[in-house]
This record gives structure tokens, sequence and C-alpha cells, in this order.
């Protein structure tokens, strides 16, 4: 495709697609308000109301008063801009076969998509409800105190972080619609050498657990499903699990507790031909933001393997 052949729009769209494809923690938020942005800075001021009060009624005598519900009002920044800028030499164009401006593009989208989810996972490691957090020893909301996990003697096991994950959860009277919880690869492979959790049910169990194909960061076939049916979550797995010092940060929660926004500005990306050699160079922007509402609605494991 030549520089006179690109057209924005269409390939705003397209990265849009593709980056909504490649999240994993932006596909476990809302995007209530993703509508009302259009470029860095944009604020949107969000609305709730408070808890509505139910009451005895008695025929013919209660009288009724209404309860005012008040709103109030919490501003989402959309604070985070990042850049890609690419150039393609005529030469490589010529000895690459296939859409070789699609390719580019795609590997674009999977770069700032990678970026956004781990401001994602921060964001949302940040802002937990104490009383949601599991760790060991004194609890002192920090991940100097992880939960040893693993398979040796002694060790907390993978499938019982879930369980208790779901249980704060439970407790803190989230709604079971929408849960989710995202791990890294090698919590799913302590979750497949658990026999508690491979054998449940039936024989068959292990065999239901390797079928299916992962899509979008999600667990697919069987693992999702039987995960989803035992907990409540569904299951997604990502290498954006904020880590520090060998110490992870599991987050589970409800799609209600953040919202995210992103968007390609107008006008964006733009494509022109270099006058410093023979290539064809696309630039671009990516803005967004996010914003923790409801931080009950979250719940976060710090586990260190074994």
């Amino acid at each position: 495709m030549t520089v006179n052949a690109f057209k924005p729009i269409l390939w705003s769209a397209s990265i849009l697609e593709r980056l909504q494809e490649a999240h994993v923690y932006g596909n476990v938020v809302n995007r209530d308000y993703e509508g009302e942005i259009k470029q860095h800075g944009d604020t949107v001021r969000v609305n709730s109301v408070g808890p509505v009060t139910v009451d005895d009624y008695t025929i013919n005598t209660t009288n009724l008063t209404p309860q005012v519900l008040h709103t109030a009002g919490q501003p989402m920044v959309i604070d985070q801009i990042k850049k890609f800028y690419f150039a393609i030499d005529d030469v490589d164009k010529a000895q690459i076969k296939g859409g070789v401006m699609d390719e580019a593009m795609e590997e674009a989208a999977f770069a700032l998509s990678n970026t956004s989810d781990d401001f994602l996972a921060t964001t949302l490691a940040a802002s937990v409800a104490t009383a949601n957090i599991l760790e060991s020893g004194a609890k002192d909301s920090s991940t100097s105190n992880p939960i040893i996990t693993g398979l040796s003697s002694g060790d907390a096991e993978a499938y019982n972080l879930l369980v208790d994950l779901s249980t704060r959860l439970n407790k803190a009277n989230v709604k079971a619609k929408d849960r989710w919880i995202v791990v890294d690869p090698e919590f799913i492979g302590l979750l497949l050498k658990d026999q508690k959790f491979v054998g449940f049910a039936t024989s068959g169990s292990a065999d239901t657990i390797k079928t299916g194909a992962p899509g979008a960061g999600a667990v697919g076939g069987g693992l999702g499903g039987m995960l989803k049916t035992l907990t409540g979550f569904n299951v997604h797995v990502s290498n954006s699990v904020p880590v520090s010092s060998s110490v992870l940060t599991i987050l589970a929660g409800s799609k209600m507790a953040c919202s995210f926004a992103e968007q390609i500005p107008e006008g964006q990306p733009e494509a022109y031909r270099l006058q410093t050699g023979f290539l064809d160079a696309v630039r671009g922007l990516h803005v967004y933001g996010a914003k923790v509402f409801r931080p009950a609605a979250l719940a976060a494991a710090y586990v260190k393997y074994s």
C-alpha cells in the first residue's frame, strides 16, 4: 500500500479493533464512557448514586415518603498518551510478500495494547480495598508479605487462592455477574498440576481441561469453563500481571469496579514520504485513561512461587 492510499479513519478503526482484541486487563473493565473522549486531556465526569434504602410496608398504614437520591460526580481524566512511529524501506517492501503495512499496524496495536494493559494493571492493583487483599503474616497491605504458592509441603495451593478471592468478593456483596481474574502462565500451570482441581467431577476432567483454544487472553475451552463453574470467575492469562521483587499481584474483580477509555485521536495515524530516504513513514498517538470507582469490587492476592 502506498502513502497516497492511506486512509486515517480506516486505520484508526482498525487499530482500535486490534487493540481490543489484544487487551487482557482492558477487557475486564467497563468502557461505559469511551464515546465521550476525543483527545489527550479530556475529562469525563462520572455520576453515581448512593444505595437505595428498603423499608417495611404495611397496607393502609405506611405513609410513603420517597428517599431522595443524591449523585456524586468523579472525574476520569484521559491522562495517558503514547506514540508509535515507524518507517518501511522500499527495498524491504519489495522483498516481503503480502501486506507489510497490515503486519506493521498489527505489531503497533499489540505494542500499544501491552503498554496500556500494564497501566491498567498498575491502576487496579493500587486501588484494591484493604479488606479484599490476601497476604501472609502481618496484614500491612503490601507485597512484603506474599503467600508462598506451589506444590511443595506447606505451600498454598493455587486453586485455594481462587476460592479465597471469590470469598472476599462475596463478603463485599459484589455481584456475581462479569467477575474476572487475571493470572500469569505459571499460575495456570500450578492449577493443571493440582489433583484436587484436575480430578474434579469425573475421570474425564483432565481431557476436558486440555481442549479448547484460548482467545484474546482468555482461558478457553474446558479450562475456562471449569474455573468459572467452580469459582465464579472468567479466567484470563496475561504476562502483564504486576510483579515486584518476584511477588505477583493476582487481581480479581467485577467489570463495574473500573472504567477505561481509549482513543486514536482524529486524523491519526498519519502517513507520509520521508525525504531522507526511500521510505514510507507512519506515526500515530494512542490516548487513554482509567478510574477505579468501586475499590470494594476488586480483590488481590500477593503471591510468590516456591
